[in-house]
């Protein structure tokens, strides 16, 4: 069992290698005031969560932005007593590849949408927040800063390891209602807001 979560791993590194040499995006640093198409993606960890996860989302759209969410089980089963609909798609450890990657449906149709921001509301480094992160064609990426050092967002948030979701969506609400649009450099250093 071990040799084969050894190979899994590899192949999920040798895809996220692949994504950042080949994809080409648009990279722009924007804040709210210009952004019309926001990308949320969250792991669904408890209702709570989701449910802080939602009033964020609404923040957004009340303000005039087209918002998408996607959100990861770790597990067979979507979330019982929540719909999903055009606006929010789950997908689950069942729909990963041998390389822990999605194999399609919502999450392959997410990563293709040309969003102006998006938004990582992970809490964890899990390897498929890492994934989504790395392969999303948004423009601008901006999440919790990722304390392992990986730099795949364009712009990280550092929270303090006991915050919850509500607390960095502020934040992060926080620094894009501040951003000015402009382009950004094209290297994949982070920008780091502490």
């Amino acid at each position: 069992m071990k040799i084969i979560d050894t190979i899994r791993t590899l192949l999920w590194r040798f895809e996220m290698r692949r994504i950042s040499r080949t994809q080409t995006r648009a990279r722009k640093m924007m804040g709210l005031n210009t952004a019309r198409y926001v990308g949320v993606y969250f792991p669904f960890t408890d209702k709570k969560a989701f449910d802080q996860t939602m009033q964020f989302v609404k923040t957004l759209q009340n303000r005039n932005i087209s918002v998408d969410c996607l959100s990861y089980v770790n597990g067979a089963t979507k979330p019982i007593g929540i719909k999903e609909n055009s606006k929010l798609n789950f997908f689950t450890t069942e729909q990963l590849g041998f390389n822990m990657t999605p194999n399609g449906g919502a999450a392959k149709l997410f990563l293709n949408q040309q969003f102006d921001i998006l938004i990582d509301l992970s809490m964890t480094n899990h390897i498929q927040n890492l994934y989504i992160d790395n392969a999303s064609l948004a423009a601008f990426k901006i999440g919790r800063l990722n304390k392992e050092g990986l730099t795949i967002l364009d712009f990280s948030v550092d929270v303090p390891d006991n915050a919850n979701v509500s607390v960095l969506s502020e934040t992060i609400l926080k620094y894009l209602d501040n951003f000015e649009t402009r382009h950004t450099p094209k290297h994949n250093g982070n920008n780091v807001a502490r």
